[in-house]
């Protein structure tokens, strides 16, 4: 089956001299392995289409019993260029994108997840406030993920946490 969907590198890994497999976390299909072959060569179509932390459109074919998938075609969205350049905002966003593939299971669409990792690289590639904006983002992502602390009390003397001002 032909998909189209919208997807962001989580990790890439050589395959072999030619080809090379990514892990996407997409929109529909949560996260997905695939295979893009030809990767590698000069005159590839996929030269400059794929790398770390895009966004892309991606037209993959799914297999019906799982495993790697083929991709079709893919455009970038979101190149986030920043990320090239910048070493502490590159880190962020390895940590966070790392985070989210191990903590998301295969196949499991999670819209919430996808809208908050787009948001998260979008930030860590025009911010300077880096640790701030990571640990907000790690509470989002709990909260996301159903595991947000409750902060209704102070732990050590139970009284009630104020809210606002």
């Amino acid at each position: 089956m032909i998909v189209k969907t919208q997807a962001i590198v989580l990790r890439m890994t050589p395959f072999s001299e030619t080809s090379r497999v990514v892990l996407w976390l997409t929109r529909d299909h949560g996260k997905i392995a695939t295979i893009i072959k030809g990767a590698h060569r000069r005159r590839s179509p996929f030269v400059g289409q794929v790398d770390l932390f895009y966004t892309c459109e991606l037209l993959v074919y799914l297999r019906v019993f799982r495993g790697v998938h083929i991709v079709k075609e893919c455009s970038p969205l979101k190149t986030r260029t920043p990320l090239r350049s910048r070493w502490r905002s590159t880190a962020c966003a390895s940590y966070f994108a790392e985070l989210v593939a191990r903590i998301s299971p295969l196949y499991a669409p999670h819209p919430e997840l996808f809208r908050l990792l787009d948001m998260a690289l979008d930030y860590f590639a025009d911010q300077s406030a880096l640790e701030l904006g990571l640990f907000w983002f790690e509470l989002k992502l709990m909260k996301v993920m159903g595991l947000s602390p409750q902060l209704k009390e102070c732990l050590l003397c139970h009284h009630p946490l104020k809210v606002g001002p």
